[in-house]
């Protein structure tokens, strides 16, 4: 799954990627993380699942993982022509 996002001429300063989420509760996008991972240089699928918690325990089941490319210089050369980078993925400078 391919996010497009514009950086805002940020590019040389991008180290950490904000993860929000909507969960249709009409408060809209809501901050859920900061990944602080160091973007790979090549193209990567990161893979993401989630679980509830109880305390410190995990309980019920894993939900069906969703994958997202990041990362890749190659990828951000191109994607800079139409302004928009793949989510994780450093800008170029």
């Amino acid at each position: 799954m391919d996010i497009p996002w514009g950086w805002g001429g940020y590019a040389a300063f991008l180290d950490i990627c904000e993860i929000e989420v909507d969960r249709s509760d009409s408060k809209g996008f809501v901050m859920l993380t900061f990944d602080t991972t160091p973007f790979p240089s090549t193209p990567t699928k990161w893979t993401y699942r989630a679980i509830y918690r109880v305390g410190d325990s995990r309980v019920g089941q894993w939900s069906k993982p969703v994958s997202v490319t990041v990362g890749g210089i190659a990828g951000a050369q191109s994607a800079q022509a139409n302004n928009t980078i793949k989510l994780g993925q450093r800008a170029p400078v």
